[in-house]
């Protein structure tokens, strides 16, 4: 059955013979009546349907009994919701004679309002963002008139009135679980405790591989070069997991541990059964003196099998670098299993890994943040950081694939035994097993709101802290506790690494819990700065980019984007270009928008403010009436033009569609409306100045509505975006968008197909101004 809109409106024809009220629909030969006059006829019935259940509307085509009868007795009776209510405003020369042209309203659920000391009557309907109320106020004598209801379907009030009704929305209380705008309550547990629950199974030797007579010759003969290295503590892993629902994936993780993980690989027909891609060490003393000391403490630790001479059969070596890390002076040894034709990395599909490699992002903290300070507001708070030492290789590596796993460094052949930083499969391997420590620490030892990336991090009341006996110190409590149950399970760690206070860098934020803000740290801020000026440099632009550039500089601001949300449009131009390419060596020639985009995001990103994650928890319905720093708004395009509607300022602003309009479809001049809507409200906003100013807009378009929830769209659309979000960041503006069904945009869809007598019947207030789009969203980007 067809939902009812909250409000229908349509031109009618009344006639009035005797005490009979006649209306119906115009036919194709009538005229539709002109902009109604302020001073008119209305007319208010209430009728209950044929049935309390029904939603079906009643015939347009109606005839009622208005008979003058008793005048309510009591000062305020309220109706439920199983009512039409018909409002019929007559306007013109004609309004007494009552036979003439009108227009209907009608209300097909709405409860009724009688309030007979204050002389008027208040229809409200419920809307899928909030409640219209159409209020009819009448100062002359009173004159409402009620009938007894003999039949079902008999009118039950009647009332004339010589003023306009007014008209007014409200959104659905904050505490209504019946609003679906209203922004989702953050999950209790993060994300990297989820990932085991519906996990499978982590993959076993293939019997091909174990069949294949040169590996398992190569195995027996050289057993003391083949070991499982891990420092953890299988049984008592098992032990805690004892719980866990996912028992098959428990299970493979810890048979993992045991006899060493494998891959995901799939070796391809036509890969040599040996192969030697190794290359001469660093020309550079200082990056060779560090392959060597990393070589050392790896062989000391037994990670590293001892020396030998040369490839034994079924080997394959990969070159090893020193890579530099943000800390000057420092590096991390890499073996670089995607190199040559042969490469190790090619035997194991992006696809087989896709899915295992959930990661805990910044938001996860700041929801659990949000929820801790819905019930303790007042509450200071520490963040912490505990690191792990060696983490990936914690995860031995089946002696399967430690024959893949031979690095050469100065003459001499290493087995590598653990889990490879190198491998395309590293990542996964470590967090399926991570993810399994991390559902005890949640599941098991309590330890709420905890997080992880490349460090386990989470946030703790100031009072309360642990002392932890190994390092002779306090800790916030939840450290503590997550350090003793690394402890028990053999996960190692460094005091010098277990942070906390009350404002911590965090994966390169800086995140204060207590002001609930975020911002890049002074340095991730200037690398920022650095990577695209560099990779926008005029002098070697023309050359292009190669796509693992591209990809590189993608990934690096797609992560700042999560204090940095408002310039998201800055890379629509660049993901677009790199499209088609798959090859991370090749070149990708870019045109001047990538430059444009880039540019825009380098001139904005050090002024913006930092980012109250804190702030996050509200929708349009929830913005109240009565605060001159919120509004909101409704927007709509048509094939004629484009409407948008300030409800609480009575206000309505359309345009037609530009002469050059062509071929754009209605997504596109949806998305134009919204954008209009941001630059009016900031002119609104002017009066006021120094607090927070929040625009709610309500869009019956679900592309655009997508497209300014992620502020991500389409080259051909990221104008709009971009003068969109330097309003946003000039004028301090908080925007949210929700969709709204079209049958409920009922006044902007007016103005947007220039039926001013629509809009200005629904809210006589109305005013309809001429409505002038931005410039800067219609140009190239």
């Amino acid at each position: 059955m067809a939902a009812i809109p909250p409000i229908d409106i349509s031109p009618v024809a009344i006639q009035l013979f005797s005490q009979d009220l006649r209306i119906r629909p115009l036919t194709g030969s009538e005229r539709a009546p002109p902009l109604p006059e302020r001073a008119q006829t209305t007319i208010l019935i209430a009728d209950w349907p044929k049935t309390s259940t029904s939603e079906e509307p009643v015939s347009r085509s109606a005839t009622f009994r208005l008979p003058r009868s008793t005048i309510p007795q009591t000062t305020s009776q309220t109706y439920p919701d199983n009512m039409v209510i018909r409002v019929i405003r007559v306007s013109g020369t004609h309004r007494d004679a009552f036979n003439a042209f009108g227009w209907e309203m009608r209300f097909g659920k709405a409860g009724l309002l009688v309030d007979e000391r204050n002389q008027l009557v208040a229809v409200t309907s419920t809307a899928s963002g909030g409640t219209w109320t159409l209020t009819l106020k009448q100062s002359a004598s009173w004159t409402l008139h009620t009938t007894q209801k003999t039949t079902p379907n008999t009118p039950t009030f009647h009332w004339f009135c010589e003023e306009p009704h007014s008209l007014r929305f409200e959104g659905v209380s904050p505490q209504s679980p019946s609003s679906p705008d209203r922004a989702s309550p953050p999950t209790a547990s993060p994300t990297t405790a989820q990932l085991s629950i519906d996990q499978p199974p982590v993959p076993d030797v293939p019997l091909r591989e174990r069949g294949r007579p040169l590996v398992s010759q190569t195995l027996r003969s050289h057993p003391q070069l083949f070991k499982i290295v891990t420092p953890i503590n299988v049984s008592q892993l098992e032990h805690y997991l004892q719980q866990h629902p996912n028992r098959t994936f428990v299970k493979s993780v810890c048979r993992g541990l045991r006899e060493g993980f494998w891959p995901w690989a799939d070796i391809p027909e036509g890969f040599p059964d040996t192969w030697d891609e190794s290359q001469s060490g660093s020309q550079d003393p200082e990056r060779a003196g560090f392959v060597r000391e990393e070589r050392d403490t790896e062989v000391a630790s037994g990670r590293y099998s001892q020396g030998f001479p040369q490839l034994l059969p079924g080997m394959y070596c990969m070159p090893v670098y020193a890579v530099p890390k943000s800390e000057a002076g420092k590096y991390r040894l890499i073996t670089d299993q995607s190199r040559g034709h042969f490469a190790v990395n090619s035997m194991i599909s992006e696809e087989a890994v896709e899915g295992t490699t959930t990661l805990d992002r910044l938001p996860s903290l700041f929801s659990a943040l949000r929820e801790y300070r819905r019930t303790h507001p007042l509450a200071r708070l520490v963040l912490w950081r505990s690191d792990v030492s060696k983490a990936y290789r914690l995860a031995p590596m089946s002696p399967y694939w430690q024959l893949k796993q031979v690095v050469k460094i100065d003459s001499a052949y290493h087995v590598d035994r653990c889990n490879n930083f190198g491998s395309r499969a590293s990542m996964s391997i470590w967090l399926l097993f991570w993810c399994l420590i991390v559902w005890i620490a949640v599941a098991v030892k309590g330890i709420d709101h905890l997080n992880y990336v490349d460090d386990a991090y989470g946030f703790e009341a100031e009072e309360d802290r642990l002392f932890y006996v190994p390092y002779g110190v306090s800790f916030p409590a939840k450290q503590t506790r997550l350090l003793q149950l690394w402890d028990e399970l053999g996960v190692p760690h460094e005091h010098r690494k277990q942070l906390y206070g009350s404002s911590l860098p965090i994966l390169g934020f800086s995140v204060d819990p207590n002001a609930m803000t975020a911002a890049l740290t002074s340095e991730r801020m200037e690398e920022l700065v650095e990577k695209i000026t560099s990779f926008c440099d005029r002098a070697t632009w023309g050359q292009g980019r190669t796509l693992l550039e591209c990809q590189q500089l993608v990934g690096f601001i797609n992560w700042t984007l999560q204090v940095l949300p408002l310039l998201a449009p800055a890379l629509s131009n660049l993901n677009a270009q790199m499209v088609g390419h798959d090859k991370p060596s090749e070149s990708v020639l870019l045109d001047a928008r990538v430059r444009i985009d880039l540019t825009w995001m380098l001139q904005r990103v050090r002024n913006m403010k930092e980012y109250h994650f804190g702030s996050d928890e509200w929708g349009p319905p929830d913005l109240p009436s009565s605060d001159a720093a919120s509004q909101i708004v409704f927007t709509d395009a048509s094939e004629k033009g484009i409407g948008v509607y300030f409800p609480w300022l009575h206000e309505g602003y359309f345009c037609d569609l530009p002469a050059s309009s062509g071929d754009r479809i209605i997504s596109y001049w949806e998305s134009l409306a919204v954008c209009s809507a941001v630059h009016i409200a900031a002119k609104l906003f002017e009066q006021t100045n120094g607090r927070a100013r929040k625009l709610g807009i309500f869009c019956d378009n679900t592309g655009a509505v997508e497209m300014f929830k992620s502020l991500r769209g389409k080259p051909e659309y990221n104008p709009i975006l971009k003068s969109s979000v330097d309003v946003m960041i000039t004028h301090d503006i908080e925007v949210r968008i929700v969709h709204v069904p079209g049958r409920e945009n009922i006044v902007a869809d007016a103005l947007s197909r220039k039926d001013f007598a629509v809009a200005q019947c629904l809210d006589p207030a109305l005013r309809a101004l001429r409505l002038h789009l931005p410039q800067d969203a219609l140009g190239d980007s």
